[in-house]
């Protein structure tokens, strides 16, 4: 949704824009998409805009499945951001997490050569010599129980999806939640270029694809009215359309856009 590997205008909530003005029913859409947001964060940063807007929503999308799906593989842990390890690594260290030309000095000459990019570029290398000798031996292996995706599934959205219908009631606005495609558990038929991204994706996340599929066929079992599962999407299409494992091309943006047009045309939104 942020539009990772497209430019602005071409991104999903640029397309459905694009889309009501061709059908003659011009719209304002804001993109509040963030990069690795989970659900969770999404329902909190809504609440904190709710709270400030001076004019409320007339319709609030919510676009996921990919980054929910991965936290729980990564991190093995329910209802928590990706990279929650390294926050909190941050957070214990006492490191403020600046970047950039505000960041203070460190007065560790350990800690500033461990922060350098000449020892990250060390390390990386190190990492691919490791796997070239042992190519078999996947970079990360997590083997995620059923218990813990339902668990996912129920707490860390579901019940968000609960909130925001509360929400949608007492401030009078429409919503709607959408699951996204996926390369690791759509029907797409695979170009050779996405399987190869898709053989790179596996050979280094033992037990990801396991994660995916049991996640999106949970997804895939809801019957609620607010939630519309779109993993198929791109099922009859066999040219490339994703950029990685998740990311869309454009052309992939304009199908999704299209595939949300038509279903909330369709339930009067």
């Amino acid at each position: 949704m942020w539009g990772a590997g497209s430019p602005d205008w071409l991104t999903i909530p640029s397309l459905l824009a694009e889309r009501y003005e061709k059908s003659g029913m011009p719209v304002c859409v804001r993109n509040y998409g963030t990069s690795a947001w989970v659900n969770t964060q999404e329902t909190i940063e809504f609440m904190q805009e709710l709270k400030r807007a001076p004019r409320k929503p007339d319709l609030v999308i919510f676009y996921d499945g990919v980054n929910d799906a991965f936290t729980l593989y990564q991190s093995g842990m329910i209802d928590v951001p990706q990279n929650n390890d390294r926050i909190k690594s941050k957070l214990q260290s006492g490191d403020p997490m600046q970047t950039g030309w505000n960041r203070p000095r460190s007065n560790s000459m350990v800690q500033t050569l461990l922060e350098s990019k000449t020892f990250q570029s060390i390390t990386r290398i190190g990492a691919n010599l490791r796997r070239m000798r042992n190519p078999s031996q996947p970079e990360f292996s997590r083997q995620v129980s059923n218990d813990r995706i339902q668990t996912q599934m129920e707490v860390a959205y579901l019940k968000n999806l609960d909130l925001v219908s509360e929400l949608g009631r007492e401030y009078g606005f429409k919503y709607a939640f959408f699951w996204q495609p996926v390369m690791l558990a759509g029907n797409k038929r695979l170009s050779d270029e996405e399987k190869t991204i898709l053989h790179k994706t596996l050979a280094t996340n033992d037990g990801m694809q396991e994660t995916f599929e049991r996640m999106y066929n949970l997804a895939k079992s809801q019957k609620r009215q607010d939630f519309f599962d779109i993993a198929d999407a791109l099922d009859n299409r066999e040219d490339t359309i994703y950029i990685d494992f998740a990311h869309l091309s454009p052309e992939g943006n304009r199908l999704v856009a299209e595939r949300v047009y038509v279903i909330l045309h369709q339930n009067g939104m």
